[in-house]
């Protein structure tokens, strides 16, 4: 986190801080990357294999639980029978036999020894065929296990690293409410007194660094830690596989547990990435890295952008949210980023927002890109027309993520008013505001019972606030302001 300082004592531990950043903890964390990517690129001991290793033990103990259960029932049926070994043979040699109606000749020819002696053996072998079936089972569980086990001691110093980048890229927190703030009334009608108050809530608030926090930066991008985490992101979603998808056989669904794990280890990456895409890396040079792929001539190279590549592993990861909001960070930030979107990008963009695990983060996406980058009025109205048919369920977040958007890019009386009166935007904005007004009361009454949670104190500030701006939109629109 960031250095507030405000003596002489707090610079001089910020001081040392940075040094032992800077000299111990930063080698270390580009250490732990690039063994991470080596040995997950290498032959042996990657992600690829231990995750095969894995789904193969899984697959052995299923198979072996399915025959455990199919030799218990037999053992069991034997035992109720008291059917020796010889008579089960000879039963199924006798099924066989009808079934094809051939071999009766054989059959009499078959010297029968009694069964009376065997009987008393039958218990014990049922008892040592049990015992068996213990065994087997204990050994593929045990198998499964270590499997498993291999798998997350190789993530452990990975997922270390990233827990402390997280917080060393994470410069700023957004600003809290005090406790001696007001807040507004959702029983009034909003005005000029409700609009003050959150102009003035939002004074004071500082994007500026301190010369410790811009050596931070600089110490961590020299590095290249933003490269490698990229780097590691794509490792991360490049083996995976959808346990949601039909096509998928037995054998290559990753367990729950494996696929938990990657998720968090993703968006744990992910986190760290949009850090390092936000206002305070606008400087840094790696935003503008670029993957260059010869073609087969040797003579040209297409060039793959961050967005486009931040994209992709979104897909891999079935819209990892903490990757999308790293892509918002992103676009938001850097012009570079958004003047690489293309048409591809926005169809995923515009899927996710449609429904998806990340859809407030790819509605926010949709709104940076329209309401900052000229666009023809295909894409506007393609985009205008998925904002205004997504069902938001009484969503409270999603409902103020599309207003923000439709705001964004309307705002602006040049952007293709053509497309906002054909699609009744303003009708759409008079038919749901009260409706997001009832659930932001909603929304107020829990965190009024839940007091403690802070983040809930700011979201909901935050849709009071796209309230406010959805009246003053109205009537704009409307001609009254």
């Amino acid at each position: 986190t960031a250095w507030n300082l405000s003596t002489s004592e707090d610079d001089a531990v910020a001081t040392i801080l940075l040094s032992a950043v800077t000299e111990d903890v930063n080698p270390l964390l580009c250490t732990i990357l690039d063994q991470y990517t080596t040995a997950s690129l290498s032959n042996t001991n990657s992600n690829d294999d231990l995750l095969n290793n894995i789904r193969s033990a899984q697959q052995k103990l299923k198979t072996e639980e399915a025959d455990n259960v199919l030799e218990t029932e037999i053992i069991r049926k034997v035992t109720e029978r008291k059917e020796s070994s010889r008579q089960i043979a000879r039963r199924q040699k006798n099924a066989q036999q009808q079934k094809k109606k051939k071999e009766k000749a054989k059959q009499e020819q078959e010297e029968d020894t009694p069964m009376e002696e065997e009987e008393d053996n039958n218990e014990d072998e049922g008892a040592s065929n049990n015992k068996k079936v213990q065994s087997n089972d204990k050994d593929a569980c045990e198998a499964f296990e270590l499997a498993k086990s291999e798998w997350y001691k190789k993530q452990a110093p990975l997922e270390l690293a990233l827990e402390v980048l997280a917080n060393l890229t994470g410069l700023r927190m957004p600003p809290l409410l005090d406790e001696d703030d007001n807040d507004i009334v959702m029983d009034e009608d909003w005005g000029p007194e409700q609009e003050k108050m959150l102009l003035e809530e939002g004074e004071g608030d500082t994007t500026s660094l301190s010369p410790l926090d811009i050596s931070l930066i600089n110490t961590i991008v020299q590095s290249r830690i933003p490269n490698q985490l990229m780097t590691v992101l794509k490792i991360l979603c490049s083996n995976s596989t959808n346990n949601n998808s039909t096509t998928e056989t037995a054998d290559k669904v990753v367990p729950d547990t494996i696929q938990d794990s990657l998720q968090e280890l993703r968006s744990k990456c992910g986190a760290c990435i949009g850090n390092c895409m936000g206002e305070h890396f606008a400087g840094s040079s790696w935003i503008a890295t670029v993957e260059g792929n010869e073609n087969n001539d040797n003579t040209s190279v297409v060039v793959v952008g961050l967005l486009q590549q931040l994209r992709t592993v979104l897909v891999e990861s079935n819209g990892n949210h903490n990757i999308a909001n790293a892509i918002a960070a992103g676009l938001r930030s850097h012009s570079i980023i958004r003047e690489q979107c293309q048409p591809d990008d926005l169809t995923v963009f515009i899927q996710f927002a449609s429904s998806s695990s990340c859809q407030r983060e790819a509605i926010e996406i949709l709104g940076i890109l329209c309401s900052c980058e000229t666009h023809n009025e295909e894409v506007n109205r393609k985009v205008c027309s998925t904002l205004l048919s997504i069902e938001t369920k009484e969503n409270v977040e999603i409902q103020n993520e599309i207003f923000n958007a439709l705001m964004d890019i309307y705002g602006n009386d040049g952007c293709h008013p053509a497309v906002f009166e054909s699609l009744n935007v303003l009708n759409y904005f008079q038919r749901i505001t009260p409706k997001f007004k009832h659930m932001i009361q909603q929304r107020q009454q829990q965190r009024d019972s839940n007091t403690e949670e802070e983040d809930q104190v700011v979201l909901v500030e935050q849709f009071k606030e796209t309230l406010l701006n959805a009246s003053r939109f109205i009537s704009y629109k409307k001609g009254q302001l």
